[in-house]
């Protein structure tokens, strides 16, 4: 039997309560799925590692499940236990916080979700131990288990470049409490949303609006497309609209040739060197 260093227990249910099996069934395998991708991510290869079994379970209420793994090649323990303490401590860290814990990934956030919302449903409350940490399945993991899952999917999707971005200025609104506008690409006519990071900003986007922008700050790019999607804007600078800029026919009536044909101009400039 495996050293109790290398369990990860699963406790279901409250002292006199029977628990629903279906219940018990959907939490353990998505249990033993959250695991098997933690496994994966910790993996050089990316791929599964481990066998686990269960290696006690107790049918008194609480209802609850012992769970070992050993390594499919060497038959040894010591991975197991990394994974285990990696599954109950990225646990208690999404008690209270939206960020991806350490080992997880797209999919061991997703059985996080599906564990939490089996226990709502069956109003169960489980709780997972390992030799050196408790932790107890709470409604807050969900949340923040699901922002965390699409924070990692943007991370892998889109990347963030620090540079500017030339376009008309429009569409001025506010979102969570920071202003935004759309500036309208020059080169694909797309609009972009831009966030201001600092207030002083304002007056400039007022002075600017419906004119041509050049917005300064971090750009998100969509990988597959290559296309901007957002910037956090640091700067604003007010460009010169198209028909302030010299046009063709201002050039007319410029002598450079001192009055001479073109090609006699040319000619006496060869004959010069």
């Amino acid at each position: 039997m495996a050293d109790k260093t290398d369990w990860l227990k699963l406790q279901v249910g409250s002292a006199g309560n029977p628990v629903n099996a279906d219940a018990f069934l959907d939490i353990f395998q998505n249990t033993i799925a959250a695991l098997k991708s933690i496994d994966r991510g910790f993996s050089t290869q990316g791929v599964e590692t481990i066998s686990w079994e269960v290696v006690e379970v107790g049918s008194n209420s609480p209802i609850f499940a012992t769970i070992s793994g050993r390594d499919a090649t060497t038959g040894k323990r010591k991975h197991s236990r990394k994974v285990a303490d990696a599954f109950v401590a990225g646990l208690e860290r999404l008690s209270h916080e939206k960020t991806c814990p350490v080992g997880f990934g797209r999919d061991s956030l997703k059985h996080v979700e599906k564990i939490v919302a089996g226990a709502k449903l069956h109003r169960l409350k489980p709780i997972y131990s390992t030799s050196s940490k408790q932790v107890k399945i709470v409604r807050k993991m969900a949340a923040n288990a699901n922002q965390a899952r699409r924070a990692y999917d943007m991370c892998k999707t889109r990347l963030i470049e620090y540079g500017t971005i030339e376009g008309r200025l429009r569409d001025l609104s506010v979102s969570h409490s920071r202003d935004k506008l759309g500036v309208v690409d020059i080169l694909t006519g797309e609009v972009i949303q831009c966030y201001l990071r600092n207030e002083t900003l304002e007056p400039m986007v007022l002075k600017g609006w419906k004119h041509r922008v050049a917005v300064t700050g971090d750009i998100t790019i969509d990988r597959q497309t290559g296309m901007p999607v957002k910037v956090l804007v640091d700067e604003i600078r007010i460009l010169r609209d198209r028909l302030d800029l010299p046009q063709i026919e201002d050039l007319y009536g410029i002598d450079i040739t001192n009055g001479l044909e073109p090609s006699e101009y040319v000619r006496s400039i060869r004959d010069a060197e």
